[in-house]
């Protein structure tokens, strides 16, 4: 009787130990069930949304394609235009333009007349580097400092200045002629020339900074500037001159109120200027540095002390403006 008792009592312990593990079994292969189901139902949700992205893309694409295929069909057709005129005629070429410029500008004295030849020469010597090649061995170059050094501050004057300084500094990205830009006869004073007369002109400013900045990156050229009499001197006159200037519009603007900086048009006109001072501050600076002017260090520590005083000045607007002003 005995070992019937202990017979069923050991039944019923093994029937309820498998009826524990096939229900434990039974809540893990759940509880795995529905983790595979959130994963498959995530990335059936991805996929769906990648899908969109694709679809919107093609669409969006299409929509676009659709609206400008007629501009794209007139962009086309000018340009197929243009190229049946230029096989027709070479003399339309940037080229022949250039060499058609360079030839009226050497023979003539009127910088007026030099406008449309200057604006030629800017092209062709910003795309193509044999034409600057050209035009130093053509004697072009002495003839740019020659126009450089004859124009006055007349608007037509003006745009000569602008274009032969612009041509000056396409040349002097290239390493060869950099040297021959230098030797040109007294062409550091007459860029030194240009700074002075001409400071309240920011485009001229910077692209006659940007010429001497490129004449000192070679060591050799950075002490016959140096050796030049009153060069470094000249340039820290002019450096004094801006950050005077600078210190009026900060006086100014240290005057006006919160209220009259969002209302006076004459802020934004102030704030405008003192960002353009300060640009071309620092980049004389930076020519002054290279030179080891004595005076560099001073007017170093005087631009930050600016640049903090225009950071607490300046409305969000102008900061904007600044960050995106393009560097000659």
């Amino acid at each position: 009787v005995e070992m019937m008792k202990a017979a069923e009592e050991y039944s019923r312990k093994y029937r309820a130990a498998v009826t524990i593990q096939a229900s434990i079994r039974a809540f893990l292969g759940r509880k795995r069930l529905a983790l595979l189901r959130a994963e498959m139902a995530k990335q059936q949700a991805w996929k769906e949304g990648q899908s969109a992205v694709a679809i919107q893309a093609c669409w969006r694409g299409y929509v676009i394609r659709s609206a400008c295929t007629e501009r794209m069909h007139q962009i086309r057709a000018r340009l197929d235009q243009a190229t049946s005129k230029l096989r027709l005629d070479p003399s339309l070429s940037i080229h022949a333009k250039a060499r058609v410029a360079l030839s009226m500008l050497l023979n003539s004295d009127c910088l007026v007349e030099a406008t449309k030849d200057c604006a030629s020469l800017d092209k062709a010597t910003m795309y193509f580097p044999d034409c600057c090649r050209w035009m130093v061995d053509s004697g072009g170059l002495d003839k740019l400092f020659q126009l450089i050094r004859a124009c006055n501050r007349s608007k037509p004057h003006k745009r000569v200045l602008s274009s032969s300084l612009h041509i000056v500094y396409n040349m002097c990205h290239l390493p060869d002629i950099q040297q021959e830009v230098f030797d040109v006869e007294d062409s550091v004073n007459i860029l030194i020339e240009v700074l002075q007369i001409y400071r309240d002109m920011e485009h001229v400013f910077g692209l006659a900074t940007q010429v001497l900045h490129i004449m000192c990156t070679c060591e050799a050229r950075v002490v016959d500037i140096r050796a030049m009499p009153e060069v470094c001197h000249r340039l820290e006159m002019i450096a004094h001159i801006l950050s005077r200037k600078v210190q009026m519009e900060e006086k100014f603007l240290g005057r006006l109120s919160p209220a009259q900086r969002s209302s006076l048009p004459a802020f934004a006109s102030a704030e405008k200027r003192l960002v353009a001072l300060q640009s071309m501050l620092d980049s004389l600076l930076e020519v002054l540095e290279v030179l080891g002017g004595q005076q560099s260090a001073v007017l170093r520590t005087s631009r930050v002390q600016h640049s903090a005083m225009l950071r607490t000045l300046a409305t969000p607007a102008s900061v904007a403006t600044a960050a995106s002003r393009p560097l000659h």
